[in-house]
C-alpha cells in the first residue's frame, strides 16, 4: 500500500511542476495591475523577459550570499536556540508593522465587508431582516461564520468594532512567518542531513516573508482572506508534526480542531484545505498502519470541525431563515466564471453581477434559478465547441488574470480612505508611479516563489523523500488552482494559496542551493 501513496504523492508532485511551470512562463512576461484602485478588475501589462530573468539571477546571487553571511555571523552549533530567537523577533517585529499599517493606513471597510458589519451588528440588536428572502446575508448565507465571528468580537470590544478583528489579521502574520517556518523545517529535514541547512532556510523563510508586501496591505481588510491563510498555516503545521509524533498530540488535536472552525467561519473556502487534508489522512491511514490509529484520530478532527461549524450555524440561525430564503446556487457561480462580459466589465470569468441579477430575476427560487445558470454553462459549452481558440484563450485570460496579479488587489480592496492617512500610506495611495512601482517589485517576488515551488515539486519528485501527508499544502494550492477554474473568477481568492505555497518555495530554492554546493548530480 505504501506504493500506491508514494504513486499519488509523485502525481501531486508532478501535478505542482506542470501548473507551476506554466504559471513562471507567464510571470515573466505578462501581469496583472491594479493601477486604478477604485477599479476591482485588474489591467493586462506586458513585462520585460529579460528584465525579469536578470531580477531573478540577482535574486540568486543574494540567496548565495545570505547563505556565506548565516556561516560567518549566525549561532553556532551550540547555541542553536540562537536561530529560534531571531526567527521569533522578525516575526514579532513583522506583527508591530501590521498593526501600525492598520492604525496609520487610514481605510474603512466597504461593499462586503460593511455589509457583514452592518449585518453582524443588527444580529446582536435582535434585527435579523437581513435574512430575510432576497437580504444579503439571505442570499448570501456562507457569510453567517465570518459574521458570527464579528458578532462575537462586537459583544467583547462593542457595537461594530471591527479594530480587533484586523488585530486578529496582524497576530495571523505572526503565525505565518513563526509557524510557516516551523513548517520549512520539518520538511527540510527530511531531504537534508544537516541541521544548519534547515536553519538556514528557516531564516531565509521569515526573511522572505517578511518581505512580501500583500501581507501587511490586507491586515486592515475584514474578511477572512488573510485571517483563514494563517490559521490554514498553523493547521498545516500541527497536522505534518503531529504525524511525525508517537505521543502527546491530544492537545494538538484539540487546537487543530479549534483551528479549523475558526478558519472555516472566517472563509468558507477552507473546505479546500479540509478536502486535501481528508485525501492524505484517509491514504496515510491505510499506508501507514503502524500511525493507522492516531491517522484516524486526526480524520476524526479534522471531520468534526466541518460538522461542528455547520451545526452552530443551524442552531444559531435556522429560526431566523424564513422559509422562502434561500442562498444562491453554487452553480450560478460556476455559470458566472464562464461569462466572457465586455466593457464595463472584465470578462474572462470575473463578477459581473449574474448571480444577484439571475436570482433575482427568478424570484430567489433556486430551482428556477439552477435551470437558467444549467442553460447559461450549456450555452458556453456550445459556443466552446468546434472553437478551442476561444476556449484556450478564455481560461488562459481567467487563470492569468488571477494567477499573475502579484499584489492581490491589496491595495484595491481597502481603497476606501475614510480619515488622515499616515505619511507612508498617503505616499502609497497617491501615488500612482509608487503603486506601479509596488508591483513591479512584487511581481519579481512572485516569480521568485513560483520559480521555487517548481524546483520542490522537481526535487521532491526526484528523490522520492518527501511524504504525502508534509504535501498537503500542495495539494491545497492544487484544489484552488482547479477552484479559481471553475469558480467566479478574482484575484484575492488565491491570495490565501500563495502564502501556503511560500515554505515550499523556500525549501526548494534551498534544495537546489544545496546541491550546486555539493556539485553534485542532480537529484
Amino acid at each position: 500500500m505504501k506504493d500506491i501513496t508514494k504513486t499519488i504523492n509523485q502525481i501531486i508532485l508532478i501535478g505542482t511542476a506542470i501548473i507551476f511551470g506554466f504559471l513562471t512562463v507567464f510571470a515573466v512576461l505578462i501581469s496583472y495591475v491594479n493601477v486604478d484602485l477604485n477599479r476591482e478588475w485588474p489591467e493586462k501589462v506586458a513585462d520585460s523577459f529579460l528584465l525579469n530573468i536578470i531580477w531573478l539571477m540577482i535574486a540568486v546571487v543574494a540567496l548565495f550570499g545570505f547563505h556565506k553571511l548565516c556561516d560567518r555571523v549566525g549561532p553556532r552549533e551550540k547555541s542553536k536556540c540562537g536561530w529560534a530567537n531571531v526567527r521569533l523577533l522578525i516575526a514579532i517585529t513583522c506583527t508591530v508593522l501590521s498593526l501600525c499599517w492598520i492604525i496609520t493606513n487610514g481605510t474603512g471597510p466597504q461593499a462586503d465587508q460593511y455589509l457583514i458589519i452592518e449585518a453582524a451588528n443588527n444580529f446582536n440588536n435582535g434585527d435579523y431582516s437581513f435574512l430575510q428572502k432576497g437580504e444579503y446575508i439571505g442570499i448570501n448565507q456562507q457569510q453567517l461564520g465570518i459574521v458570527t465571528v464579528l458578532r462575537i468580537l462586537f459583544l467583547i470590544f462593542g457595537p461594530a468594532n471591527y479594530f480587533p478583528f484586523q488585530i486578529l489579521n496582524a497576530c495571523s502574520v505572526f503565525f505565518i512567518i513563526y509557524l510557516g517556518s516551523e513548517i520549512v523545517g520539518l520538511i527540510t529535514k527530511k531531504n537534508t542531513a544537516s541541521d544548519r541547512f534547515v536553519e538556514k532556510a528557516q531564516l531565509l523563510y521569515c526573511i522572505i516573508v517578511a518581505i512580501c508586501l500583500p501581507i501587511y496591505f490586507y491586515t486592515p481588510f475584514v474578511y477572512g482572506d488573510l485571517l483563514s491563510a494563517g490559521l490554514m498555516i498553523v493547521a498545516i503545521y500541527i497536522l505534518i508534526d503531529s504525524f511525525k509524533l508517537e505521543r502527546g498530540v491530544c492537545i494538538r488535536l484539540i487546537l487543530l480542531l479549534f483551528i479549523l472552525l475558526f478558519s472555516l467561519a472566517v472563509r468558507t473556502n477552507s473546505i479546500i484545505a479540509i478536502i486535501a487534508m481528508c485525501i492524505v489522512l484517509i491514504i496515510s491511514m491505510v499506508s501507514y498502519p503502524d500511525k493507522r490509529r492516531l491517522v484516524g484520530k486526526m480524520l476524526v478532527v479534522v471531520i468534526l470541525a466541518v460538522i461542528v461549524e455547520n451545526v452552530i450555524i443551524h442552531v444559531l440561525y435556522d429560526k431566523h431563515i424564513d422559509e422562502d430564503s434561500h442562498s444562491i446556487p453554487a452553480v450560478l457561480y460556476i455559470a458566472m466564471g464562464m461569462n466572457d462580459s465586455k466593457e464595463p466589465w472584465f470578462g474572462a470569468g470575473w463578477y459581473d453581477g449574474t448571480n444577484n441579477i439571475v436570482f433575482k430575476e427568478n424570484n430567489y427560487d433556486v430551482e428556477a434559478t439552477k435551470k437558467e445558470a444549467g442553460r447559461m454553462i450549456r450555452d458556453f459549452k456550445e459556443k466552446s465547441v468546434g472553437n478551442p481558440e476561444f476556449l484556450a484563450d478564455f481560461y488562459l485570460r481567467k487563470i492569468t488574470s488571477q494567477w499573475e496579479a502579484p499584489m492581490y488587489q491589496s491595495l484595491a480592496v481597502n481603497n476606501n480612505v475614510v480619515k488622515k492617512q499616515g505619511a507612508l500610506a498617503a505616499w502609497i495611495y497617491d501615488n500612482v508611479d509608487v503603486r506601479i512601482m509596488l508591483e513591479k517589485y512584487m511581481n519579481h517576488f512572485q516569480i521568485f516563489i513560483y520559480v521555487g515551488v517548481f524546483l520542490y515539486a522537481v526535487m521532491a519528485w526526484k528523490n522520492k523523500q518527501t511524504n504525502i501527508i508534509e504535501n498537503v499544502g500542495l495539494l491545497t494550492i492544487l484544489g484552488g488552482f482547479l477552484f479559481s477554474i471553475l469558480w467566479e473568477a478574482k484575484v484575492r481568492y488565491v491570495f490565501p494559496y500563495f502564502i501556503i505555497m511560500i515554505p515550499y518555495a523556500v525549501v526548494g530554492w534551498r534544495l537546489l542551493m544545496e546541491q550546486i554546493k555539493r556539485k553534485d548530480e542532480f537529484i
